[in-house]
């Protein structure tokens, strides 16, 4: 009988630790934007370089460098001039972009990658692979 109550809660532990693993790889992995009309993503060329620059809805213009190689990170001045709520996890702070205005958006990184690190980069933010990965906008 005492076995028995044992397998059971080693039964139940380990279905909670397999439906906490499986809802951690669904949140990680990268969505697909959908856009219900065609849009244009507000760019700049400078320097062989493209920017995106979308504006925040309290009309802050962001400088966003895109890089299909690198990473996703966003700058301690932008968190700052954006009045950005950062969070703490593992002793590294993450945030996510600021809502922007509809006339000059940008998408969202998907999935897990919405919540992006703070460091110090001479831009506003770097949009890496994932950016691009889960932004499949048919043009």
């Amino acid at each position: 009988m005492i076995k028995r109550r044992w397998i059971r809660r080693i039964g139940f532990l380990l279905l909670i630790v397999t439906v906490a693993c499986v809802w951690f790889v669904l949140w990680l992995w990268p969505g697909v934007h959908t856009v219900a009309q065609e849009v244009e993503l507000p760019v700049r060329y400078v320097q062989d370089l493209i920017y995106a620059v979308p504006v925040t809805r309290e009309g802050t213009e962001l400088k966003l460098l895109t890089d299909t190689g690198g990473g996703l990170l966003l700058s301690q001045a932008c968190v700052d001039r954006c009045a950005l709520k950062t969070i703490s996890v593992f002793g590294t702070k993450l945030t996510r972009l600021p809502a922007f205005r509809s006339d000059a958006w940008i998408p969202e990184p998907t999935g897990g990658e919405k919540w992006m690190p703070v460091g110090t980069v001479g831009v506003d933010c770097m949009l890496g692979q994932r950016w691009f990965a889960g932004g499949g906008v048919d043009v």
